[in-house]
């Protein structure tokens, strides 16, 4: 995450740069720190709760998104 937070300042307003992180276990940080979004390999199983996550966080109900975050990264418990 401390990588994270240094690629979203130094790329932020790059125009048509997009930043994505393929972490399943920081995606709403990464979200909150200014990423674009996620390309988690769990979204291929699990797509729906991906979406309500992205969702969430884009309408900036952060609470929310991160009750489904933390449904997301129970699952790597699997």
């Amino acid at each position: 995450i401390v990588k994270a937070r240094s690629y979203a300042d130094a790329l932020r307003g790059l125009d048509g740069f997009e930043r994505l992180t393929g972490c399943e276990e920081v995606i709403d940080g990464t979200l909150l720190l200014g990423y674009n979004g996620a390309v988690p390999g769990l979204a291929n199983v699990f797509p729906e709760w991906h979406v309500a996550l992205a969702t969430e966080a884009g309408e900036g109900r952060w609470e929310d998104a991160a009750r489904i975050h933390g449904e997301i990264t129970q699952l790597l418990q699997l």
